[in-house]
């Protein structure tokens, strides 16, 4: 093991007063064939986006190596069917839904705003009224990513709803244009940039489902952020570090700094 040591300091003294390798096209070109826009199309059945249907029954696509499958939910009956096409009732109770624990209440975004969907009846209800462009409420964007998609915790007992108001104003705005076949097609998206002085915020704020009363947390707006990543939907769809007592009475969350060197936990009695 001497010996082996002696050699390996004589092989690597040299190495470190040299200068690197220069890059060549095909180290850029392997780089990018291991980037996730190339490998995604290579993961099968790695998420599950929900599409609801009456009766609590929902549906998703999966992708297969051979195309895509259909999958039919049934929590009820405990069946999950799967299909060549989508199931003929495709008629979802709104664009982005977030079911209630008793299955009987929808949330979802509407112009900036949450609203809520009865399953049953179909009727919908606005529940907040002051959201804006880059003020909306229960918004899904992080900058690099977005949905449609509510963002959105109910309380065990179906009666509140914590979410917050999602303030992108005053933030970078990054510009995209597709390469696709015809006319390109401009977005703008908000996008803060690391060194800026602004990034995105997030007012927290409970909401009575019955009475409509929302209920903002007394407190400053957190960093948007989580302690898993720089959004705060880091898997799938849930809101990381959040969540509700047991009885509904309490709210429990982490807020996190924007360098996540600090973490505090918080307890908030709506």
């Amino acid at each position: 093991m001497r010996s082996l040591s002696i050699v390996l300091l004589a092989v690597t003294a040299p190495l470190a007063g040299q200068a690197p390798n220069a890059l060549t096209a095909e180290d850029y070109a392997r780089a990018e064939r291991t980037l996730g826009t190339k490998l995604n199309a290579l993961v099968f059945k790695a998420t599950v986006r929900p599409t609801w249907l009456d009766g609590n029954r929902f549906w998703y696509r999966n992708t297969t190596p051979t195309g895509s499958e259909y999958v039919l939910v049934n929590p009820s009956k405990k069946t999950r069917v799967v299909s060549a096409t989508p199931p003929g009732d495709t008629t979802a109770p709104a664009p982005t839904v977030g079911l209630s624990p008793n299955g009987k209440l929808a949330a979802f975004t509407r112009a900036n705003n949450l609203w809520i969907r009865d399953l049953a009846t179909k009727q919908e209800r606005q529940l907040t009224a002051d959201g804006i462009p880059d003020f909306g409420y229960a918004t899904d964007n992080a900058g690099w990513t977005k949905s449609d998609r509510p963002v959105v915790l109910w309380s065990p007992d179906s009666r509140r709803i914590a979410t917050f108001q999602h303030d992108a104003r005053g933030t970078s705005t990054m510009y995209l244009v597709n390469t696709a076949v015809g006319q390109p097609k401009l977005e703008a998206w908000k996008y803060p940039l690391p060194g800026d002085s602004v990034i995105f915020r997030i007012s927290r704020v409970v909401i009575d489902v019955e009475t409509g009363t929302v209920t903002r947390l007394n407190m400053a707006p957190d960093a948007h952020r989580s302690t898993l990543c720089d959004h705060v939907v880091c898997r799938g769809t849930e809101w990381a570090d959040v969540e509700w007592s047991p009885d509904g009475s309490e709210l429990a969350f982490v807020s996190t700094t924007r360098d996540h060197k600090q973490a505090n936990l918080r307890v908030a009695n709506p």
